[in-house]
C-alpha cells in the first residue's frame, strides 16, 4: 500500500510539473523602420508605419514618442490580436523657417518581447 501511495504521488507530481506552461509573451515585427520621405514643398507631410502582431498573446501599444515638437504622432489603441496590424501615423510640420534635410525619430513602446522599437522619418524641405 505504501508502494501505491508513493507511487500515486509522484504520477500526481510528474502531472503537475508537465502541464505547467510557460505564459505566451506578444512579440512585434516592423517591415519598414526606416521611412525616406524625400524633398516636399508644402506645410506638412504624413506617413504611416504598421506594426504586426506576431506574438502568443495581443499586443498592446503603451506609447508612441517623439524626438521633435515637429512631429505629431497617433497610433491604434487598444489590443492587437496575433497576425494583426496596427497603425503608427507621424505628421511632421517643421518650422516655416526651415530649410534643409532633417531627421525625426519615434520611439513605440509596446507589451511585446522587444519592448521599444524605433522608427525614423528623413525628410528635406525645399523652397
Amino acid at each position: 500500500m505504501r508502494k501505491l501511495t508513493l507511487l500515486c504521488g509522484l504520477s500526481v507530481m510528474c502531472i503537475f510539473f508537465s502541464c505547467k506552461t510557460t505564459p505566451r509573451k506578444p512579440d512585434s515585427q516592423i517591415t519598414d523602420s526606416v521611412y525616406q520621405a524625400g524633398a516636399f514643398t508644402g506645410d506638412s507631410f504624413d506617413h504611416t508605419f504598421y506594426i504586426k502582431s506576431t506574438g502568443g498573446a495581443d499586443l498592446i501599444i503603451d506609447t508612441v514618442s517623439s524626438s521633435c515638437d515637429c512631429t505629431n504622432v497617433t497610433w491604434q489603441k487598444g489590443p492587437i490580436k496575433t497576425g494583426d496590424s496596427a497603425f503608427v501615423k507621424v505628421t511632421v510640420k517643421p518650422q516655416a523657417s526651415f530649410r534643409g534635410e532633417a531627421s525625426t525619430y519615434l520611439l513605440i513602446k509596446t507589451n511585446g518581447k522587444k519592448q521599444l522599437n524605433a522608427l525614423t522619418v528623413i525628410y528635406k524641405k525645399n523652397g
